[in-house]
């Protein structure tokens, strides 16, 4: 009699996943297939990234300071601190700041996209502009202003 309990209770349990299973196929699946795929950064981007994680383990390396108290004056976890270290682009960009900014580099943050720093910016823009300065006529019957 307990056998047959028991396989009927197995049966049960399998059903029951099944049916749970079925109600994520055709119910939650479609739902999260329409959410937008993850952002994946360029190869040129992600280079930058790793890049900038070596430039500030360098410059950590350079002050004499371990992970942990770069960490600490960055309020992060030191797991988020190895992170950036190795160029991880999920971590957000103000994480990275509070690093930079834990290492007294915050300056060259704030000027990144400053048009100072834009050629290509410059250059669209001098293209932008008119080839010949046009003054505007004034219209007959109009009061000229002294």
């Amino acid at each position: 009699m307990r056998q047959l309990l028991g396989e009927a209770s197995q049966r049960d349990s399998i059903t029951c996943f099944m049916s749970t299973y079925a109600y994520i196929k055709a119910a939650i699946r479609p739902r999260i297939e329409a959410l937008p795929a993850s952002y994946l950064p360029p190869p040129a981007a992600k280079r930058a990234i790793r890049k900038l994680g070596s430039d500030i383990r360098d410059a950590r390396l350079r002050r004499g300071l371990p992970a942990s108290v770069v960490a600490e004056r960055a309020g992060i976890a030191r797991s988020t601190y190895h992170k950036i270290e190795k160029g991880d682009a999920g971590v957000s960009i103000g994480i990275y700041a509070a690093v930079l900014q834990a290492l007294n580099l915050m300056d060259g943050l704030a000027d990144l996209a400053d048009a100072r720093n834009d050629p290509q910016g410059a250059h669209a823009a001098l293209e932008r502009l008119p080839k010949r300065a046009v003054l505007a006529r004034k219209k007959p019957g109009s009061k000229e202003s002294s």
